[in-house]
């Protein structure tokens, strides 16, 4: 218990990290997963202006696993991933799982060993409309290179894993997925398979799988993970970064069913195998973490409500991302973590009236707070 505490003062918030999960979870908040090294054990929860640790006992980190949120049980579901197992010479053997395993908000629970097979690299969504959890794809990369790409798709009743009927995408690992509450359906893209990539965008309607040419309408360049979730405000799919011929990309784009819209002129460095996600109490999409050069420790945040509706065509007025601050663990009297405090980006259009660029109350609040915190830390340590 004290070497925890230890370690939690000396480590300001969630490390750098690629292959967690970051989920909001209702009551729960915007929870990140498997985010701590190999081995560890914590979760962390970010309220907006704070990462806090999650109290209680957790599994082992799951790289790569496949996460979602049921809204109807109030409980976090994970499937699979990686598990790191020390071996000779400190280095980590890293093995998929199987297991399917169930958050309350306070006690972890395995509720499958059976269904899908062990995998890393899927993915997980839950389908408001049909009340079922959807999973998809993944590969059970083997040291040797010898590897089993599953173009399988699995739906959780509540009770069981069910596996549907018919092909899946020509992708299976490395893709993005989310789900569209506005038009019911599961979108996958991006990612790869045995017969390489694909710029097809798959959607599934609770039965079946169908492609869907995006032609010459313009969209993401093919990559490889990428990483997609739904914003209530824009009422579209978004996805952010991903990876080609070792380049990470740093654009955003929203699905609307049919084309691909570019949302944000400008955004966070590129990268791939990130966490993205919707937070629906804050109503801002945030994304931390990932793969550039080396594993990232960013925090930001994009507010796409006043693209909602319609995306401007004028990029100076699109939505803009933010870079947050990033807070100590409340548990260590949340002090600045570093001198990165909330960056507020505003452009000239923003003066000029554009909507998205017009700062809120609460974007006022969250700054003079942040400095506040900023300035504070610099009398106490006497800079």
């Amino acid at each position: 218990m004290l070497l925890a505490l230890l370690l939690a003062v000396l480590q300001a918030g969630p490390p750098a990290v690629a292959g967690h999960a970051l989920v909001y979870a209702g009551d729960q908040g915007l929870l990140l997963l498997n985010a701590d090294g190999a081995t560890g054990k914590r979760i962390w929860r970010w309220d907006g202006q704070h990462w806090a640790l999650v109290p209680g006992e957790h599994p082992q980190v799951h790289s790569l696993a496949a996460v979602a949120y049921d809204p109807d049980t109030q409980a976090i579901f994970m499937h699979g991933g990686a598990i790191g197992h020390p071996s000779e010479g400190g280095q980590i053997d890293w093995k998929p799982d199987a297991s399917t395993l169930r958050f309350d908000g306070k006690v972890w629970t395995t509720v499958a060993t059976t269904g899908p097979a062990p995998r890393d690299h899927h993915a997980m969504v839950y389908d408001r409309a049909r009340k079922r959890l959807v999973l998809y794809g993944g590969t059970d990369a083997d040291p040797s290179g010898r590897s089993t790409w599953f173009d399988d798709t699995w739906e959780w009743d509540g009770k069981q894993w069910i596996e549907l009927e018919g092909a899946g995408p020509t992708v299976s690992a490395h893709f993005g997925m989310a789900y569209d509450e506005k038009r019911e359906r599961v979108v996958l893209a991006g990612g790869f398979g045995q017969r390489g990539p694909d710029a097809r965008v798959w959607e599934l309607d609770g039965k079946r799988w169908t492609p869907i040419e995006t032609g010459d309408a313009g969209g993401p360049a093919l990559r490889t993970s990428p990483r997609m979730a739904f914003d209530a405000q824009l009422g579209k799919v978004v996805l952010f970064g991903g990876e080609s011929d070792r380049v990470h990309s740093s654009d955003t784009w929203a699905w609307d069913g049919t084309q691909w819209s570019r949302i944000a002129a400008e955004g966070p460095p590129g990268r791939s195998v990130h966490a993205l996600a919707y937070d629906g109490t804050r109503g801002v999409l945030v994304m931390y973490g990932g793969a550039g050069p080396s594993e990232l420790d960013d925090l930001w945040e994009l507010d796409g409500s006043s693209g909602a509706g319609s995306l401007p065509a004028d990029s100076s007025c699109m939505p803009l991302w933010r870079l947050l601050d990033l807070s100590r663990c409340e548990e260590v009297h949340e002090t600045p973590r570093s001198a990165r405090h909330f960056e507020s980006r505003r452009t000239a259009s923003a003066r000029r009236g554009c909507a998205a660029h017009e700062a809120s109350p609460a974007d006022e609040r969250r700054e003079a707070e942040a400095q506040a915190r900023q300035v504070g830390a610099g009398v106490t340590s006497g800079k």
